[in-house]
């Protein structure tokens, strides 16, 4: 279980990536946020972390696609070919 601490704000996660990803959650108004994302078609033998790879040179931003895609994919370990992703497009905050 990894905490990170943000001015006596803890989150709790698996992952960094995870603990970061509650903290923006609760540091950013979502209704000031303006998500743009593209379009990617899984292929055979993609997984989230091998699209993040290809796509952004980093593999652990998968869990941003898994969170922008959270409607259509209940379990990120479970992805199908032909299923359409969004894709978020990263912004440096």
């Amino acid at each position: 279980m990894i905490t990170l601490t943000i001015m006596d704000c803890h989150y709790y996660g698996n992952t960094i990536n995870e603990a970061k990803a509650k903290a923006f959650d609760d540091i950013i108004n979502q209704d000031l946020v303006k998500i743009e994302s593209d379009r990617y078609v899984v292929q055979p033998g993609d997984s989230l972390y091998s699209i993040a790879k290809k796509l952004y040179g980093v593999g652990e931003l998968w869990p941003d696609i898994a969170k922008i895609n959270r409607d259509s994919i209940p379990d990120a370990r479970l992805i199908h070919p032909g299923i359409v992703l969004r894709l978020p497009k990263l912004v440096k905050i």
